[in-house]
């Protein structure tokens, strides 16, 4: 009778991992980091939200952190997508702010604020990663402030210097909007953001 030699369950399973193809468990991974970065992402924007409209409670703070604490325990290869999520979201919000303030001060009599290629390529970008109630929400509220200032700004005393104030006064907000937005932004990722737009 001969001997049958049984090699140990390792070697098994190292040649398996050789010989086997893994980018289906990375997949799995990076479709689990997807389906958590929706959800991460829109606690992102809430947060985002809830501060630059001066909302900011003493459980904002506490939220970041717990997001924070969320975001820390993706894996590495993952966390640049979540970083350009998070400036995307920030580079709409500035793009569509200066958007319709430019709109307002010019104070169109046709009463139709059409939204930039720009402004439309965001929104896309935002729905595809999961935001589609968050633009939407965004959309509608837009659409409400330049109803409730369009007729102010068109009817408004015009002259140099009554401009002049008026944009000084927006400068002033949109400023303090993306300070308050690379705020979180640094809390969140503990980085400063680098926005373009």
């Amino acid at each position: 009778m001969g001997v049958i030699f049984v090699p140990p369950f390792g070697m098994f399973r190292g040649f398996e991992s050789f010989w086997h193809d893994n980018t289906a468990d990375e997949e799995t991974k990076t479709s689990k980091c997807d389906k958590d970065a929706i959800t991460d992402m829109k606690i992102f924007v809430f947060l985002c939200n809830e501060s630059v409209n001066g909302e900011k409670s003493v459980a904002v703070p506490q939220e970041i952190s717990n997001l924070k604490d969320r975001l820390s325990k993706y894996p590495d290869s993952y966390k640049p997508e979540l970083k350009r999520r998070a400036k995307t979201y920030i580079e709409y919000v500035i793009v569509v702010q200066d958007e319709v303030l430019s709109y307002l001060l010019k104070a169109s009599k046709d009463g139709l604020y059409i939204k930039s290629e720009r402004v439309l390529f965001y929104e896309n970008t935002l729905k595809s990663f999961g935001l589609q109630t968050e633009v939407e929400s965004n959309s509608e509220a837009l659409q409400m402030i330049i109803d409730q200032n369009q007729n102010d700004f068109q009817t408004m005393e015009r002259g140099y210097e009554r401009e002049k104030d008026i944009i000084e006064s927006l400068d002033k907000i949109s400023s303090l909007q993306k300070i308050v937005l690379s705020g979180v932004y640094r809390d969140t990722f503990g980085e400063d953001a680098l926005i373009q737009h």
